[in-house]
């Protein structure tokens, strides 16, 4: 569940709102590329092989890796075990999540690219049934009951910079600190882990042809 206009109206009630310009933030969001085409990463903690489109990713990427650009029509993306078939639509961005046990699963992310908020993207990989993600600075959700090998998206007025907390009944499990939201760009942040060690991790979103 998104809980976004509670979640920015509490931030705003702190004063944590703001659209004051800053020097930096008029970076390319997704940099140029070709009409109508969309974009697909991987998000697999501890592979060691996954390739989009028949372009490898580094091994070290693959906890968040860069959006690979890609053309509409069936896509392949190859696991070290597998290969997954992704109907591409033109316009869109996807994640395909890959637990450690090897089952996977194709989000389409919901992003915005709007020129005044950041795009915040989370996904639960861990053996938790509904995890939060939870905003200290706010004292609010910022998503609710996201299940296992699914995820959530919203924009967040920027710039910001915020800690983010994975709690499950009332428990926070980890957390990512100091993560900065930039306009026209967006970062996401993964829980993975399970028997009570667990780990939040963030990425700003990175882009490759």
């Amino acid at each position: 569940m998104q809980t976004s206009a509670m979640f920015c109206a509490c931030l705003a009630t702190l004063g944590l709102l703001t659209t004051a310009a800053l020097g930096g933030d008029d970076r390319l969001y997704e940099g140029v590329f070709a009409p109508n085409t969309s974009f697909i990463r991987v998000v697999a903690p501890g592979a060691q092989f996954a390739a989009v489109d028949g372009h490898r990713l580094p091994t070290e990427d693959l906890v968040i890796s860069a959006y690979v650009n890609v053309a509409p029509g069936e896509v392949a993306v190859d696991l070290a075990a597998t290969a997954v078939p992704v109907p591409v639509a033109a316009n869109l961005h996807y994640t395909v999540l890959v637990h450690d046990s090897g089952a996977h699963a194709v989000i389409t992310d919901d992003l915005q690219a709007s020129p005044a908020k950041a795009d915040v993207t989370f996904y639960n990989l861990s053996d938790q049934a509904g995890v939060t993600l939870f905003a200290p600075a706010a004292s609010a959700a910022v998503f609710e009951d996201v299940a296992p090998q699914t995820g959530a998206a919203m924009a967040l007025r920027a710039p910001l910079t915020l800690t983010f907390e994975a709690r499950a009944a009332g428990v926070t499990l980890a957390a990512a600190e100091a993560v900065a939201l930039r306009r026209k760009e967006g970062v996401s942040l993964v829980l993975t882990g399970a028997a009570g060690v667990y780990e939040l991790s963030a990425s700003p979103h990175r882009y490759q042809k």
